[in-house]
């Protein structure tokens, strides 16, 4: 009896062993999967929060790519019609090129006692020189012609007047006119400027090219547009520091006058100083010919065409009157 009670005991104390280990058991997989669970849950609702803002994310992306594909695309067409006014503007001046300057009178008008305050006006915009400047010079060269492209395009209209007042270069940029007596005291104020700036910058013209070279001149280029004068050529002159500058007007003919920029090597003091020097196209940048070879100073008969009849230096003006130079200053 005692064995069989021994037994039972302990296949009772075996049982109750097995189930407390069961129990156990199950309790430590309660335990591990509570704990599962709960870290499975916040990482659910960690990347369902991160889902929500990546796509509100991506639905203001979506809006703003929409928005500047709409302003790239009002852009692309302000540049086309951009390139189509700069096709035009430079069809035009390359037709004003073929035609003869053109001036209604030939007087220019001068009242003595006011001309000696028109030069305190011969100052240059600095924001419109550095604007010209970048885009008309290399590390060495300037292109007058590109200087003169620009500020018609953009500062200065050409334009002609009756009666033709004769405007100073600070007042000209401030009325946003002039023609070539504007014009030849704006790029002498500008070329003045630039020795300041940049005493060693060499100036370069365009001359007319021989029917043969088949040469055309490159007034602007940059990566998107591209300038040209057919039928010319560069004309590299030396540093800006080497010359001094004017202004030479002459005529076409007993009615029609035309003013240009004068470039000379010696120093503009009085009117024999100027023979010998360049005279450029006040409208083009261009190369006209020497003066006293190509345009005689008048001796009489003012009104042949090529005939220089007014003259400005270094603030001074001296006009051909009653067979004679008479001087303003």
């Amino acid at each position: 009896m005692e064995k069989k009670s021994a037994v039972k005991f302990g296949i009772m104390l075996f049982g109750v062993l097995l189930i407390g280990l069961f129990a156990f058991l199950a309790l430590h997989f309660y335990i591990n999967y509570s704990k599962l669970s709960k870290e499975y849950k916040e990482t659910l609702n960690y990347y369902k929060n991160k889902t929500q803002y990546l796509e509100g994310e991506n639905a203001w992306l979506k809006k703003e790519l929409n928005k500047s594909a709409s302003k790239l695309n009002n852009l692309s067409k302000k540049v086309s019609s951009l390139n189509l006014q700069l096709q035009n503007l430079s069809q035009a001046y390359n037709a004003c090129l073929s035609k003869p300057p053109k001036i209604v009178n030939r007087t220019i008008i001068i009242n003595p006692l006011n001309f000696s305050k028109w030069f305190k006006g011969m100052s240059f915009d600095e924001d419109i020189f550095y604007d010209l400047t970048a885009k008309c010079s290399s590390v060495k060269e300037l292109s007058l012609p590109c200087v003169d492209y620009w500020l018609q395009r953009e500062y200065v209209f050409y334009s002609t007047e009756s009666p033709d007042p004769f405007l100073p270069p600070k007042e000209a940029l401030t009325e946003r006119k002039g023609d070539c007596e504007e014009f030849s005291t704006l790029l002498w104020t500008y070329l003045e400027r630039l020795k300041s700036f940049d005493s060693n910058k060499r100036i370069e013209l365009m001359k007319k090219a021989k029917p043969y070279e088949l040469m055309s001149y490159v007034i602007f280029s940059n990566s998107t547009t591209t300038i040209t004068q057919p039928n010319y050529k560069g004309y590299l002159l030396g540093k800006v520091s080497e010359y001094d500058f004017g202004m030479a007007c002459y005529s076409l003919n007993e009615t029609q006058g035309h003013c240009g920029l004068v470039i000379s090597r010696k120093p503009l003091k009085n009117v024999s100083d100027f023979i010998g020097a360049i005279l450029v196209d006040s409208k083009t940048g261009a190369y006209l010919g020497k003066i006293g070879i190509d345009f005689p100073l008048c001796e009489g008969n003012c009104f042949k065409k090529n005939t220089i009849w007014v003259l400005m230096y270094n603030k001074t003006l001296v006009k051909w009157e009653n067979n004679g130079w008479k001087t303003y200053s």
